[in-house]
């Protein structure tokens, strides 16, 4: 059944990603995403595999295609955005980034994608005004102090950079051991 050639093409995938055998992990998804066209994690599998073995082209390639499938995930938009930034094209991958966050305004991946890409371009002030504007809405969230560490760091503060690190990992640390809330 189909659902059974997209588990054996991603049980495939992961088998000889783990092993170093990209070439071989890209054709079992390209095979399966051509034949199920409905398989779209196995699209993002693929989009990330080409961009794991530095083949930004075709990466972006198959982060179009998955937009095209679905124009309004947001989450393909972003890796393209992602790629565009690695190919070297930052003032439209902060475009193609910015464009999302108008449609997910409060969103997480969006907002930290954004200022991701605001940091491959060396824009820190820009990028730390992401992050504020972030943690106005998701206070003390991890990733996005993660990132305002990073750009600590960038502008030479390591103390200001592990204290929000720091700050990362204690929250972090205390959702881990939160109870699980009671559902009976």
């Amino acid at each position: 059944t189909r659902v059974r050639l997209q588990m054996k093409g991603r049980r495939l995938y992961y088998l000889y990603d783990r092993q170093g055998a990209t070439d071989k992990a890209i054709s079992v998804l390209e095979e399966a995403t051509s034949t199920h066209l409905g398989f779209l994690h196995g699209l993002g599998y693929l989009g990330k595999a080409y961009a794991r073995s530095n083949q930004p082209h075709e990466a972006l390639k198959v982060y179009t295609e998955y937009q095209a499938r679905v124009p309004k995930n947001p989450w393909a938009r972003v890796k393209r955005g992602e790629i565009l930034s690695r190919m070297g094209n930052h003032d439209q991958a902060i475009g193609t980034t910015t464009d999302v966050l108008k449609e997910f305004p409060s969103s997480i991946m969006v907002l930290t994608a954004l200022a991701s890409r605001q940091i491959d371009a060396k824009r820190y002030d820009d990028a730390r005004a992401t992050l504020e504007k972030a943690l106005k809405l998701h206070p003390d969230h991890p990733a996005l102090l993660t990132r305002l560490s990073y750009i600590d760091l960038e502008q030479d503060r390591p103390g200001v950079a592990l204290e929000k690190a720091q700050r990362a990992v204690t929250v972090l640390g205390a959702a881990c051991t939160k109870a699980p809330a009671d559902t009976t």
